[in-house]
Formats: structure tokens, C-alpha cells, sequence
């Protein structure tokens, strides 16, 4: 039986990405052994995951390189799952499909994830995009750890001391991005709260300063906490990373702001996506960009946040 390997590194919207191309793997290939190397939060994602495969796992992202990862273990077929993908056949395994030579030779001069922001080009969000240069058939992320509008979460019990307020009856919101409000934050949801008519819950895993008008729940809640009080949310509100993601499993409505990442390739289909047309997708065009702003602006004064509440407050209105 041919071992099948895979790896991904980085955050936990990264770790829900990938669990769709692992089960586009092993939709593919049913009989064959799965291991994936997996780093970073990335793994917080796959250790509560119950369809997920057997896995390595590593606290920091970027403890060994592809290479060397392929060379540790015995995978006869080998999937790199970064938005930039990449396939490795052991010599005596088989070799690229024709589809694979194709993208391989589309992404030759690509590198990840200085190029990132140019996948966009090519029409398809990451989900899509990943499986089509595999050539593997597209599936949705999965987290069966979770379920929406579970009444089960609204209850106080020994394993659940912070139970979810009735399901449906509030709003979640997350504007953390890397730990703090960095570029990927929009600033100015304290003028959208007072449109929402529900309470409204911050989310995120550290500690923030709290959005006036918000139930400030961060630093507070284990992962597992925060991702049941999303899904017991009438919706949430948020910019692009993990919670936009984890919503997508079960299509719960949403409302995302993109700034310095590409909409086009990052977003899905289900959720109303908040942009500034004028002036987006400018990740890694300076090597501080997540901090800020490379085209120089302030944090309050970026061009990629000005102009949208009006936009947010009627998307609000029509979910």
C-alpha cells in the first residue's frame, strides 16, 4: 500500500484549509495510507479533527523544510498544501499527471509566499486553485468537532464552564490577526455595533483592548470556547483568517473585511465580502506589511478601511 504524505505549516485558518485538500487526498486515493507533517497552529486544527489522518506534529512552523520533511519520511507520494502547492512523486512511484506538468510549468518563477498576492490572477479562490494544480477533485473543510446550532453549548456543565448564550440570539466578532490588530484588522467596528441590535462578542486569543459596544471575551476562551460561541452566533462579523475559515464549514453567515489580502483568492462563495476596491491585496509588498501599512499610511488613516461603514451596516440589513 503506497504511503501518501502531505504537509502544511502556519495558522489555524490555514489548518481549516487544509483539511479540504485532505479530504480531496483521500477522496482520490481510498486505500492508501495518509500522514501529513504538520507545524505550527495548523496542528490545533488537525489534533481535534476526527476525520483527519494520522499526523506528525511540530510546535513551530518551519522546523524542517520540505525537503528534508520528504526525506524523513517514506512517502511515495508527497503534497506540499501552501496556496502555492506543490506534488513530489517517489522515482519509482509514478510521475506528474499531465494537468500537474501544466501548472507546474504556470508556477515555475513563483515563490511562497513573496508571490502570493499574484494567484489571484488566475480566477479560482484557494480552495479551488490548490486542488486544481494537484489535480485532485475540490471538497469542502471539515471540523466534525463542532456542529451549528448545537443547545448542547448553551448549557453550564463540568466540561463546559462558559457556555454559549441561547443560539442565535447574539453576534460574534473577530478582528485579531497574528496574535493583535494588525494590517489585516478593520478599525472601526465600534460604528457598526450600534446598527447590530443584538449583543456582540469579541473573539481572539490574546488579550485585546475592547471594542466599544462589544462583550470583550479574548484571552478568555479556549479555542474550542470561542469556536462553539461562533457557531451558536446568529452570525459573525470579522476579517479574513481563521473564524471566515471555520464559518465556512457550515456556511454559517458572515460578513469578512479584506484589506492587505487578496479577496478574490482567500474568500468563499457564502460570505458577503467587505473590501475597499481602491486599494487592497498589497501583501508582501514590503516584509513588514503584516505590521504596517506599505504604502505608509496609519493604521486609522489606511486607505483599505475608509469608506465602508455604510457598506457593512447594509450587509448587516440583509442577512
Amino acid at each position: 500500500m503506497p504511503n501518501i504524505g502531505f504537509t502544511r505549516h502556519g495558522g489555524l485558518g490555514d489548518g481549516v484549509v487544509a483539511t479540504a485538500i485532505v479530504e480531496s487526498i483521500k477522496e482520490k486515493y481510498p486505500d492508501d495510507k495518509i500522514t501529513g507533517y504538520i507545524a505550527g497552529s495548523v496542528r490545533e486544527v488537525f489534533k481535534g479533527n476526527g476525520r483527519v489522518v494520522e499526523a506528525e506534529y511540530e510546535e513551530v512552523s518551519g522546523v524542517l523544510t520540505e525537503d528534508l520533511i520528504r526525506g524523513k519520511y517514506p512517502w511515495d507520494l508527497f503534497f506540499d498544501l501552501k496556496p502555492i502547492p506543490g506534488v513530489f512523486f517517489c522515482p519509482d512511484f509514478g510521475n506528474l499527471t499531465e494537468k500537474q506538468k501544466d501548472w507546474q510549468g504556470q508556477l515555475k518563477g513563483f515563490s511562497y509566499p513573496d508571490d502570493i498576492r499574484l494567484l489571484e490572477q488566475f480566477g479560482l479562490r484557494q480552495i479551488e486553485f490548490i486542488c486544481e494544480v494537484l489535480d485532485l477533485p475540490v471538497k469542502n473543510p471539515i471540523w466534525n468537532k463542532f456542529s451549528r446550532i448545537n443547545h448542547l453549548y448553551s448549557n453550564k456543565g463540568f466540561y463546559n464552564q462558559n457556555p454559549t448564550p441561547e443560539p442565535l440570539t447574539y453576534v460574534t466578532l473577530g478582528n485579531e490577526a497574528w496574535g493583535q490588530c494588525q494590517t489585516k484588522s478593520y478599525p472601526f467596528w465600534d460604528r457598526i455595533i450600534p446598527h447590530i441590535g443584538l449583543p456582540v462578542y469579541q473573539l481572539g486569543a490574546q488579550r485585546q483592548e475592547t471594542i466599544p459596544g462589544a462583550i470583550n471575551k479574548t484571552g478568555e476562551l479556549a479555542l474550542w470556547e470561542s469556536c462553539q460561541l461562533v457557531c451558536n452566533a446568529k452570525y459573525h462579523l470579522g476579517i479574513e483568517g481563521f473564524f471566515g475559515h471555520f464559518c465556512e464549514i457550515w456556511k454559517i453567515p458572515r460578513i469578512i473585511f479584506f484589506g492587505p489580502t487578496s479577496d478574490i483568492f482567500f474568500s468563499y462563495e457564502s460570505e458577503v465580502v467587505i473590501s475597499n476596491k481602491e486599494c487592497r491585496n498589497c501583501q508582501w509588498l514590503s516584509g513588514n506589511w503584516m505590521n504596517f501599512c506599505p504604502k505608509g499610511y496609519s493604521y486609522l488613516e489606511r486607505p483599505c478601511v475608509l469608506g465602508l461603514e455604510e457598506k457593512i451596516i447594509e450587509s448587516i440589513n440583509h442577512l
